[in-house]
Order: structure tokens, then C-alpha cells, then sequence
């Protein structure tokens, strides 16, 4: 069984895919249990599924791009939902900035416990330097 520290959740919007598939082979390749859940629910019960999976893994990777949090003013919004388990269960919350992305643009949508996230320490990935990003991700996050 994997350690707990290699354990890794990654939240994504379905019109980043790509960018998470990309986060989530570069990881699994270097060892790390990930949970993605585009590759790793096959059926059963989706909403019982993500939550356990966020309460079990070390690491809560959120991908940000410049429309990532476009609905995280709606309550039910399941991007949303997974940032706030991964805060009430004290994950090690690591945004990963993607293609321009601006806190600033979303100073409106981030209400109640997503008002901090800003606070998070985050890590920016240029497609030019996707590798060396990893490598840091890996290494200091």
C-alpha cells in the first residue's frame, strides 16, 4: 500500500480534463497513488465515492484556470463541494495555476469557506515548463 503522503486527490472543472490527465500521469509515473476521478470511478455511488476519496488522500490538488470557479457561487456546484470537504477535512490544499488565472477575477464567487483560498500557497504552470512544475510540485509541495 502506498504511503499516505504519496496519496493525491485532484479537483478539476470537465473543460480542464486534459490539464488534469496531464497532472495525473505525471504523478501516477513517478509513483504516486492518485485519485482522478475521470480514470478511477468505474460505478457505484459518485458523490460517496469523491467525498471518501478526498477524506483519504494527503493532498487536495485543485487545477485553476481562468474559468475554473465560474460557479463556485452556487452551493451545490461540485467543485465547490470538493474544495470545502478538502478545507473541513484539513487537506494539504495545493492550487495549481493554470493559463492566466487570477484570483482577483473570481472576487465575488468565492464566498463563505472558499474566501480563504487565496491564502493557499499555490504552485503556477507554464505549458512551457510543465516538467520542472511537476518536479517542484513533487519536491516542495
Amino acid at each position: 500500500m502506498a504511503r499516505i503522503e504519496k496519496t493525491v486527490f485532484i479537483s478539476y472543472r470537465r473543460a480542464d480534463v486534459y490539464t488534469a490527465l496531464a497532472v495525473y500521469e505525471n504523478l501516477k509515473n513517478q509513483g504516486y497513488d492518485v485519485f482522478f476521478d475521470y480514470r478511477s470511478i468505474s460505478s457505484g455511488d459518485f458523490e460517496q465515492i469523491i467525498v471518501s476519496n478526498i477524506k483519504a488522500r494527503a493532498h487536495f490538488l485543485i487545477i485553476l484556470t481562468s474559468t475554473a470557479l465560474d460557479r463556485c457561487s452556487e452551493p451545490g456546484d461540485w467543485l465547490r463541494r470538493e474544495i470545502e470537504t478538502a478545507i473541513d477535512e484539513k487537506r494539504n490544499i495545493v492550487p495549481l495555476f493554470f493559463r492566466g488565472f487570477r484570483f482577483g477575477t473570481f472576487s465575488d464567487t468565492l464566498t463563505g469557506k472558499l474566501q480563504n483560498l487565496s491564502r493557499y500557497n499555490g504552485l503556477n504552470v507554464h505549458e512551457d515548463y510543465f516538467d520542472e512544475a511537476m518536479q517542484r510540485l513533487r519536491t516542495q509541495y
